[in-house]
């Protein structure tokens, strides 16, 4: 019941602020204040790292390699065995 209430309360101080000018006045300049708190804070948060995306894991691939050769046959490696050794002494 209480946010019920609020919210009569505030549509009364609505309808009441549109006979008088000066409270219209104040209501508009509250909701615009209102508007560009909710604006800054808004792009203050999107700058701020946890306004980052970040993903847990990786997603899958949607197309997968199956590493198949021509004709089935697997290449032959041509790399020499002492490929690894570049000293000589």
């Amino acid at each position: 019941m209480g946010i019920f209430g609020i919210i009569v309360q505030a549509s009364q101080l609505e309808r009441d602020s549109f006979d008088n000018s000066l409270g219209y006045a104040l209501l508009v300049s509250l909701l615009l204040i209102l508007a560009i708190c909710a604006r800054w804070s808004a792009s203050r948060l999107t700058k701020s790292p946890e306004g980052i995306l970040q993903f847990e894991e990786a997603a899958d691939p949607a197309v997968f390699a199956l590493d198949l050769h021509r004709d089935g046959v697997t290449p032959i490696d041509t790399t020499p065995v002492n490929s690894a050794v570049t000293d000589k002494c």
